[in-house]
């Protein structure tokens, strides 16, 4: 693989967080419109149940934007561009199984017709490859992983 595949894939999870981000601003920009006509509706209980219901979904899409916007600070430290000589946080590396970038847990992202698993640093399979080089092996699972390839 092009040790630029590493870069374009740091562009592109940064790119796919920021879809993801203005999805979930636009679906709360919604929810507020949707609780402000509440307001002028007076249909007794229904009325404070649809309020409460909107409010709780607010209440849930803002976790989901503070830990997205977490995620795109994490994100955004990598040096993609540095080549790494063990696995850690920012490498992209294959085993004998699959490619995986060690940066945020969004799970598989296919970019180039390649599919990659982007894992948080503090993910178990992580946990079991931090610090091997090209060569080493290392047990998850049940399965020996093979460290391949590593940038």
């Amino acid at each position: 693989m092009d040790p630029s595949f590493k870069q374009k894939l740091h562009t592109h999870c940064i790119a796919l967080l920021h879809e993801r981000a203005k999805d979930l601003e636009k679906t709360l920009r919604s929810l507020r419109q949707d609780l402000q006509s509440e307001r002028k509706s007076s249909a007794g209980d229904k009325h404070e149940t649809g309020r409460a219901m909107l409010q709780l979904e607010m209440e849930k899409l803002g976790k989901q934007l503070i830990a997205l916007q977490k995620s795109q600070a994490l994100l955004q430290r990598i040096n993609s561009q540095s080549p790494c000589e063990k696995v850690e946080s920012g490498s992209l590396f294959n085993t004998n199984k699959q490619w995986y970038f060690v940066s945020i847990g969004l799970g598989p992202v296919t970019l180039e017709e390649k599919t990659v698993f982007c894992i948080a640093p503090g993910a178990p399979l992580a946990q079991s490859v931090l610090g091997k080089r090209v060569g080493d092996a290392a047990s998850f699972q049940g399965k020996v992983l093979r460290i391949e390839q590593l940038f």
